[in-house]
């Protein structure tokens, strides 16, 4: 898996990647291998309940689509700033 040998300042993530898995699994193993790594989840189906379960899984922001890829950078941006 890649994120076992790069170093990320940031996973932006879907939700819903597919059959193998979900994005909180790849947030998981980012907050493993990267704990100071920004995690951003984006989601077309958005949910109290995976809300809820973004906030318990560390995801440090959580988008609808389609979403504003202005909000996105510029959250990203003051994120990082922030340190």
């Amino acid at each position: 898996m890649i994120i076992q040998s790069e170093e990320f300042d940031v996973l932006l993530s879907d939700l819903n990647i597919g059959a193998e898995g979900n994005g909180f699994e790849v947030v998981r193993e980012m907050r493993r291998l990267h704990p100071k790594c920004l995690n951003l989840l984006l989601t077309g189906f958005p949910a109290f309940e995976s809300a809820v379960e973004a906030i318990r899984r560390g995801v440090d922001d959580y988008f609808v689509k389609p979403a504003d890829i202005d909000v996105i950078l510029n959250t990203i941006e003051k994120r990082l700033r922030a340190g």
